[in-house]
């Protein structure tokens, strides 16, 4: 089978298992979209109790999906259980912030490695499109359009992998680092620039990766994060929750 064949084959199979997931999104799902939104938004700060009895009135939502949507944020690791106490949202501690960015570091350049030397027409395609949106996009308001189109980019460009350890991986690191950043974005008014760092990114990424070229792609993303962590990791911002705390 010719390269270009097997790419058209990807790309249909891609679209049906997409239109697939749209149709069998759940009740549950709608849960944890609207309260991931509310801790990205700081709407539940970290370190608050959440009040469980009051979110299916709060949400419109059952008690059954909204008890699904927390477990899936305790795994995420947003959200924790303590014992007699209930669900609180975590607290952002400096090891939390340290071990996030460890982990793009290992996983985040791989794939954008594996993405521009596996990726299809339609993936590239995607990533470029994503990114003219993104650049539509005001991102002083980053709830308004932005932090979803980035979770959807990198998502994408996990896809492009064809590893499907990465797509699992990658929307729950995208949605810590988000609310890292929007942490840090709400108490300095950094957001702009933490969010124009991160379009810039994918800029890079998305033009790397439609050239196949892995060496730029990996370059981007290390260089994204080391500036990334140098700027959020300021000991006179003080911050961050003593871990020891």
């Amino acid at each position: 089978m010719k390269v270009g064949s097997t790419h058209r084959v990807q790309d249909r199979h891609l679209a049906e298992r997409d239109a697939a997931r749209a149709e069998t999104r759940t009740i549950s799902d709608q849960a944890y979209d609207l309260i991931l939104a509310k801790i990205l938004r700081l709407e539940l700060a970290p370190g608050n109790l959440l009040m469980e009895k009051a979110l299916p009135e709060a949400l419109g939502l059952g008690r059954t999906p909204i008890r699904e949507a927390l477990l899936r944020l305790v795994g995420d690791g947003l959200l924790c259980r303590r014992a007699h106490r209930g669900i609180f949202v975590c607290d952002l501690t400096a090891d939390l912030l340290l071990d996030t960015f460890d982990l793009k570091l290992a996983i985040e350049c791989r794939i954008a490695e594996l993405a521009a030397l596996r990726r299809s027409d339609r993936q590239a395609d995607a990533l470029c499109r994503l990114t003219i949106e993104l650049f539509k996009l005001d991102p002083s308001l980053p709830f308004d359009g932005f932090v979803p189109l980035g979770r959807e980019f990198f998502t994408t460009m996990a896809e492009a992998t064809g590893n499907s350890q990465y797509r699992q991986i990658v929307p729950r690191l995208y949605n810590t680092s988000i609310w890292i950043m929007s942490y840090a974005g709400h108490a300095n008014g950094d957001w702009p620039s933490l969010a124009g760092d991160l379009r810039a990114l994918m800029s890079e990424l998305s033009d790397a990766i439609s050239r196949n070229r892995a060496t730029y792609a990996e370059a981007a993303i290390h260089r994204y994060i080391a500036k990334a962590q140098d700027d959020l990791i300021d000991p006179s911002r003080q911050l961050w929750v003593d871990s020891a705390a």
